[in-house]
């Protein structure tokens, strides 16, 4: 209920994931269909440490990270996906 008592009418909007983004660890890298045009890797805290297209293998390095929590997000033009991961 809003503050006059009203109900409120906001609406949340979720976009369906239709592919996703796996961890290699043991490659430290992540793993996105071909499809995928953009990769960003984000800290825990919001600070983006890294951005751009895959390689053609779909792969999208983060051997220079260092030991910590982090987010990608990726996206091919229509849809886009998110995975939390850890650099140990």
């Amino acid at each position: 209920m809003g503050f006059d008592g009203e109900e409120d009418s906001i609406e949340e909007i979720v976009a369906e994931q239709t592919f996703a983004i796996t961890f290699d660890a043991s490659a430290r890298c992540l793993r996105v269909p071909a499809k995928v045009r953009l990769v960003a890797v984000y800290t825990i805290d919001g600070q983006l440490v890294g951005i751009g297209a895959p390689q053609a293998d779909g792969t999208f390095s983060v051997e220079s990270l260092p030991v910590g929590v982090y987010a990608a997000m990726a996206t091919d033009g229509a849809s886009r996906a998110a995975l939390k991961f850890i650099i140990r």
